[in-house]
């Protein structure tokens, strides 16, 4: 019965990419002129290509990445640039780009290079190492001799076989909620993200790995072993590599107790992967990194040091339109959030009815506050998250100093995405040690105290 959740998940996750890819282009998707470029850097061993620096249309000072190679590879001929839920509408009744993406197969080979008059580059955007399976990907194809077309197609199977055997991996792990990570990796929004050249799938991957492990640590009420915490520090290291913001969830080991995770481990979990990251990413940052703005970052900069306050106001009043923006979109984007908000009840209610036998032990909020801490504490880190991902927007896709009290704009469904399988932090609470006395007087004398775990059992 246990292996039902990840078979379901396997057979939608397998039914909706091969939909995707054969309806969709490899290079329709948002961002293509970023995705396309940095997974072919990344394959040829060019990711460390010469960069010059200019000022762009706002005032930013920009590193521009100069990529050379095929020009069947670069060019990115028939691309459309299009946000995801525009992509997935744009599926049900075909993708007319598909054929001119197509014609990169019969272009003369030449070498050029990027950027140029008609053909953009971010290829320097985001630190690559997320991009590996899509590059090992295209990779192979290439060295087989495989079509442009169908490089870019086999850069996207292997995107998602990734995903899926990092997501199924995430099922079988976690204690609980292993239906909610089924529908979750189910969601055609996210096997969209999977089977995409995007590494959108890789972070949402990385965080549902996460959630499974911490939570049969949780669950099992032991300490994580020497490979499962190298794990987690790889995790958190990849997840600050992504985007930091993404890290900040990996803060709730901080409020595992000593029995699980000794604040010598919690320290050499959370400042190692991030000694290792200041050592390879800031560097990478300075001299190739670069960022696309359509804002005045250095004005932005000032404008929420100089008014904190407002700049806050202002973010959180953009987020509240999360709910708004939930409803406006297609007709098909609700449902598979009703089917995972149906999931994340139902799994609530088992759990709750499995801990009914200890629920007369509670005292009070703060007792309750406590042995449900790992969910408040992740709510909280979720809600620092996502106001990270605004004010990250404030700065660079807003003009702070003409907003006044509007809202932010550039704000994206899909940025939460990485979050979701967090929920199921709710699914887990604290073992609890009651006093015997007190509570059991059934039991015997000599028995001082019995720690319990959720549901009971005695430890």
């Amino acid at each position: 019965m246990r292996a039902i959740p990840v078979l379901i998940f396997v057979m939608l996750c397998l039914s909706e990419s091969a939909w995707f890819m054969a309806r969709l282009g490899p290079l329709t998707s948002p961002d293509p002129d970023m995705h396309g470029p940095t997974i072919y850097s990344l394959a040829t061993g060019r990711i460390f290509s010469p960069v010059h620096r200019e000022v762009d249309a706002f005032g930013n000072p920009v590193k521009r990445q100069s990529l050379s190679g095929d020009s069947q590879f670069l060019f990115l001929g028939g691309k459309r640039n299009i946000l995801d839920m525009d992509a997935i509408q744009l599926s049900l009744k075909g993708d007319p780009g598909t054929w001119q993406q197509r014609l990169s197969n019969n272009q003369p080979r030449q070498q050029v290079s990027i950027p140029d008059r008609h053909h953009a580059n971010r290829s320097n955007q985001y630190f690559p190492l997320l991009y590996l399976p899509q590059a090992i990907g295209l990779r192979t194809a290439m060295w087989s001799g495989m079509t442009p077309y169908s490089s870019w197609q086999m850069a996207r199977i292997t995107n998602v076989i990734v995903f899926m055997l990092l997501w199924g991996t995430a099922i079988c792990m976690i204690p609980r909620g292993k239906w909610v990570l089924a529908v979750i990796g189910g969601m055609p929004s996210i096997v969209f993200l999977a089977s995409s050249l995007m590494s959108d799938g890789n972070i949402i991957a990385l965080c549902g790995i996460f959630a499974a492990i911490v939570l049969k640590c949780i669950e099992t009420n032991r300490p994580l072993a020497r490979l499962g915490r190298f794990i987690v520090g790889l995790l958190f290291l990849l997840l600050l590599y992504s985007k930091i913001l993404y890290a900040v969830p990996v803060l709730v080991l901080l409020l595992l107790p000593h029995r699980l995770m000794t604040a010598k481990v919690k320290a050499g979990i959370l400042l190692v992967p991030m000694a290792v990251f200041a050592a390879t990413y800031m560097p990478w940052s300075m001299h190739f990194g670069g960022m696309l703005a359509i804002g005045n970052i250095a004005r932005n900069t000032h404008q929420m040091i100089a008014h904190p306050l407002h700049t806050a106001m202002v973010i959180l009043r953009s987020m509240t339109n999360l709910p708004h923006m939930f409803v406006h979109q297609p007709i098909w984007f609700l449902p598979q959030f009703i089917v995972l908000l149906a999931a994340w009840l139902f799994s609530l209610i088992c759990v709750l009815s499995r801990n009914q036998s200890v629920a007369a032990y509670r005292r009070g909020p703060w007792q309750w506050l406590s042995e449900n801490r790992y969910f408040a504490g992740m709510l909280v880190l979720c809600f620092i998250s996502i106001f990270m991902m605004y004010g990250a927007l404030a700065l660079t896709w807003n003009n702070l100093q003409a907003l006044n009290a509007d809202r932010l704009g550039g704000f994206q469904v899909r940025y939460i995405y990485p979050l979701l399988s967090l929920s199921t932090f709710a699914l887990v609470s604290d073992a609890r040690c009651v006093d015997n006395r007190e509570f059991m007087p059934r039991l015997q004398p000599s028995h001082d105290r019995t720690c319990y775990l959720k549901g009971g059992e005695a430890l």
